[in-house]
């Protein structure tokens, strides 16, 4: 089970071929471009594949029960029952017999691909016959092991020739896999592929196997209770038998595929389950999340930047700003931004924050003081309640010059002078402030 590399107690729901990278829902953005039914990697915007459910089912040796009922339904049955009239041409027009083959075969894979991409339903049959030829390429791959045989019998000795064949048995359910993943005649052929599929698998490999050959000798057995003396009949059973059981057999390769998918290199095309929808701001939050933990921070501020500005009061978004800010000392972007940041702080009722954000401000930017003089005075009257006297007086010094023509000239200093009656070593300034504080609202009326 794999986890998301930015929640490493969360179980990953996808993954990102191109960055590597395993994600939970969270860390995943549900792309609108891509599709309703799609998701895609905040980091390279590519199209995102998805791990769920191959944990949760148990494996495939435990659900032959299912298996065996998985055929039990119109579509399957209908395949078997037209793909075994037709093998009873045979016997007066052997070319019509192919068709047999071809239906039960282009049917069994789309029953593979389905269950690979964990679908327990077995398909539709219009569905089934649209146009895959992986039939014709699993035949290529028969004649090519076929062929391979009989050139190690002739060049290279019966003892390599018989090994070649017993590998080309064995390694049939892999080449079916392999066909159904990549599509790949040349994959599918190429020994070293095989073995790596049965490698990824591993011990569950041989019980498949064993599975196959058990089925096999089965349909041996019915031709051996029925004898050769109702060959018409014989043929059919045989044949609806071993149609019902190539289903099902491919089947079980599909349940091998979905439930080791990330040792195959498969990712199966779930659909996006999403218990509610995310607002926008939120996908914002969770895509910057995972650019600061992939250590991408000035993605993160300019994400930010936009965010902010689009949403200059959405709490959550102005907050992360400007702890970001904060955290990478970001000198420039962090004197733009402290004005709006308080005063959001301000509107949101948070004045109990001020003084804690102004510090952390501060050791930043010593000089910092906000732009705005009705701010100014409003974070000096915050600081003047909480008892930090200099720190008002800090703020509202030189008021008067900043803001020469302001209205807000004598409410500033009438608050100067109440900070400076608090300061022993100020008292005496604290008048000359009242008077001029007094000069401006005489001048004022």
């Amino acid at each position: 089970m794999s986890h998301c590399k930015y929640h490493p107690l969360t179980k990953a729901q996808f993954t990102c071929p191109h960055c590597d990278i395993d994600s939970c829902q969270q860390c995943s953005h549900e792309s609108s471009e891509l599709g309703s039914d799609s998701v895609c990697c905040f980091i390279c915007k590519q199209p995102l594949h998805s791990l769920l459910g191959s944990e949760e089912m148990p494996p495939f040796w435990r659900q032959l029960n299912n298996a065996f009922r998985y055929p039990l339904n119109q579509h399957s049955i209908a395949v078997i029952v037209l793909s075994s009239l037709l093998s009873l041409s045979l016997y007066f027009m052997p070319l019509l017999a192919i068709f047999s083959l071809i239906i039960i075969t282009k049917y069994s894979f789309e029953c593979l691909e389905a269950t690979a991409h964990g679908k327990q339903q077995a398909p539709d049959i219009n569905r089934a016959y649209g146009g895959n030829i992986l039939f014709i390429k699993l035949l290529a791959v028969i004649l090519v092991a076929i062929f391979a045989v009989y050139y190690s019998a002739i060049y290279l000795g019966f003892g390599l020739a018989l090994a070649v064949g017993i590998f080309a048995l064995l390694a049939l359910p892999a080449c079916a896999m392999v066909l159904a993943i990549d599509d790949d005649l040349s994959e599918a052929i190429n020994p070293l592929k095989l073995l790596q599929v049965i490698a990824s698998i591993g011990l569950p490999y041989g019980l498949l196997l064993l599975i196959i050959m058990i089925m096999s000798s089965s349909v041996e057995l019915i031709n051996y209770m029925i004898g050769n003396d109702f060959s018409v009949i014989n043929l059919l059973l045989q044949s609806m038998v071993s149609n019902y059981y190539l289903i099902v057999i491919f089947h079980l390769f599909g349940l091998v595929v979905f439930q080791y998918q990330e040792a195959l290199g498969f990712y199966t095309e779930q659909p996006l389950k999403q218990t509610a929808k995310r607002l926008p701001a939120n996908i914002t939050l969770a895509e910057i999340e995972v650019l600061v933990k992939q250590g991408l921070y000035q993605q993160a501020l300019t994400r930010f930047q936009k965010a902010t500005s689009s949403n200059p009061q959405h709490y959550e978004l102005v907050e992360g700003y400007f702890r970001l800010l904060i955290a990478l000392e970001e000198k420039q972007r962090l004197g733009q931004f402290s004005d709006s940041y308080i005063q959001l702080l301000l509107d949101h009722g948070r004045q109990y924050q001020v003084g804690s954000a102004l510090a952390q401000i501060q050791a930043i930017i010593p000089e910092y003081r906000p732009n705005k003089p009705q701010l100014r005075i409003e974070i000096a009257q915050l600081l003047y309640d909480k008892g930090a006297f200099k720190d008002a007086v800090f703020q509202l010094n030189g008021f008067h010059q900043e803001y020469k023509n302001s209205p807000l000239i004598a409410q500033a200093y009438t608050l100067m002078a109440k900070n400076l009656l608090q300061i022993p070593s100020m008292k005496s300034q604290a008048s000359k402030y009242i008077q001029f504080a007094n000069k401006y609202i005489v001048n004022s009326t």
